[in-house]
Order: structure tokens, then sequence, then C-alpha cells
């Protein structure tokens, strides 16, 4: 591709505006002090079935917290201890921490995709790149800093 087209096609691209990707994760930033009860928005609203919560410690890959595979459910993932979930609606899965610890102090994630019978070649929108085996694509939204007092 020559260099005038390259610019041309990323122009364009430009000029069409961010893509809309419907996560909302609040707050960004969040100091709790120890045994505090807190809760951390996640909001999805493209009617995604499956919703997930990550954490990521220093040293450690992403590990999953909770997931829902639709309303009402949820499933403890690898790290559910202290944390707490709902699922009232298709566009909602908060996540509490029921009692502030130094250990849950980390960078939160959270995601959704489509449900399918194989789960497989899911559409994925968070910022983080290949958690859980779906293709992931970029949300709109950095990750979510908690710090325990």
């Amino acid at each position: 591709m020559s260099p005038c087209l390259l610019g041309c096609v990323v122009f364009c691209l430009l000029q069409a505006g961010a893509v809309h990707a419907g996560v909302t994760q609040d707050p960004t930033f969040q100091v709790v002090r120890t045994g505090q009860r807190t809760t951390l928005k996640y909001t999805q609203d493209m009617y995604h079935d499956s919703m997930y919560w990550y954490r990521q410690d220093l040293g450690h890959g992403l590990r999953r917290i909770y997931y829902s595979a639709g309303v009402p459910s949820s499933e403890p993932g690898d790290v559910p201890e202290g944390y707490s979930v709902s699922r009232s609606n298709k566009e909602n899965f908060p996540l509490m921490l029921k009692s502030a610890n130094r250990s849950q102090t980390s960078v939160y994630f959270c995601a959704s995709s489509y449900s399918t019978a194989l789960h497989g070649h899911l559409l994925f929108v968070q910022k983080v790149l290949g958690a859980h085996n779906q293709a992931p694509s970029t949300g709109n939204l950095g990750p979510l800093r908690a710090t325990c007092l």
C-alpha cells in the first residue's frame, strides 16, 4: 500500500469518529479504608449476556473474580473470596468488596461478551488482551485501580 493511500485511509478512519464500546466502569480510582464495604459499578449497553470481573496483581496475570452468563446467574471465578456480585438486569454487574483489606489492593477490569452455545469467536469488549479464550476488542475505558488502606 502506498504511503499516500495509507494516509488517506487513516484520515478517513479518524473522521469516522470513535467507536462506541458501551462499557462503563465507575469509579476509575478508589481508595478504601480497611474494613469498609464498597461497590465497583460496571454497566454495558450492548445487551451482552455474559459479564466478567477480573483483577490483576503485581506478578500475576488476569484472575477472574466472578462472571455471569446471564440474568440472574453468577459464578465464582479463581479469586472470589471477599467479594460478592449481583445481576438483576442485563446491563449491570456490580462487584462488592464485603470488607476491604490490603490484599484486595489491585487493578480491576470488567468485560462483556455475547453468549453462544460453543463460546467460540465471541465479541469481547474490554481493555485487556486475551482473557478467557475469546477474541478481544478494545473498549472505551481503562482499568479501575482500588487501594485498600
